[in-house]
């Protein structure tokens, strides 16, 4: 098959809401992927993230998303059929090497009018974009783009009380900068690994050999939330 002689790495998103989430047609789904051989391919992976209303244009779609603890569940169980069926690895904490870009001093968005926008989803509106690459002198005073700047999530006090911020490094900025932009779900900044850090790492360590499945507790009560998570 071409995935064999195939070097590139495919890493296939598959976006969840109301409208695919029942596991009766997600295990369909998983079922055709390994009926393709393209079960236990080092080169090939899916992971799974939520339909969210991130921009003005998609605010009507806020009806069929999922809310975050749903969405975080139903997360932890297809990890643990897609992991078993070889679809995927063992899940990790998503790896933030460093701050997002929109938060960054070099990091834009440039449309091909010359627009500067410091978010991918904030191109649709005119009224989001920072400056213009035909006067970048206007930047440094610009205070839409000195709001991005300036964002940090030690400085939100919901962040600083949760025990994730390392691993989510204040997830999107987005969500605080524009919240106005964002509807349903979508304005909740948290990362699904928030609501079921100890059962993915618990599935990693069944995974990599670390325990045993018997040791794990993935099914109690106790496992569902760290200590000093706010909600």
């Amino acid at each position: 098959q071409v995935i064999d002689t195939n070097p590139i790495r495919i890493n296939a998103r598959i976006n969840i809401d109301a409208r695919n989430c029942e596991m009766e047609q997600m295990n369909r789904l998983f079922q055709v992927l390994t009926d393709n051989g393209l079960a236990r391919k080092p080169n090939f992976n899916i992971y799974f993230a939520p339909v969210e209303a991130i921009s003005c244009d998609c605010h009507d779609i806020t009806q069929v998303t999922l809310e975050k603890t749903r969405y975080a569940d139903l997360e932890l169980a297809l990890f643990k059929i897609a992991c078993k069926m070889g679809l995927t690895g063992a899940p990790y904490p998503p790896k933030f090497r460093g701050k997002c870009a929109a938060i960054q001093p070099k990091g834009f968005v440039i449309l091909p009018d010359g627009q500067m926008h410091k978010c991918w989803d904030t191109v649709s509106d005119r009224k989001r974009a920072v400056g213009s690459i035909f006067a970048p002198e206007k930047l440094r005073t610009d205070e839409r783009h000195l709001k991005w700047l300036r964002w940090s999530p030690f400085e939100i006090e919901k962040c600083k009380a949760c025990s994730i911020l390392p691993i989510c490094t204040g997830a999107c900025p987005l969500k605080f900068v524009h919240p106005n932009q964002l509807a349903g779900s979508a304005s909740l900044p948290c990362l699904s690994w928030k609501h079921h850090i100890n059962e993915m790492l618990l599935l990693y360590a069944m995974a990599n050999g670390t325990i045993e499945p018997d040791s794990a507790c993935l099914s109690s009560d106790q496992c569902r939330k760290p200590e000093g998570i706010a909600a």
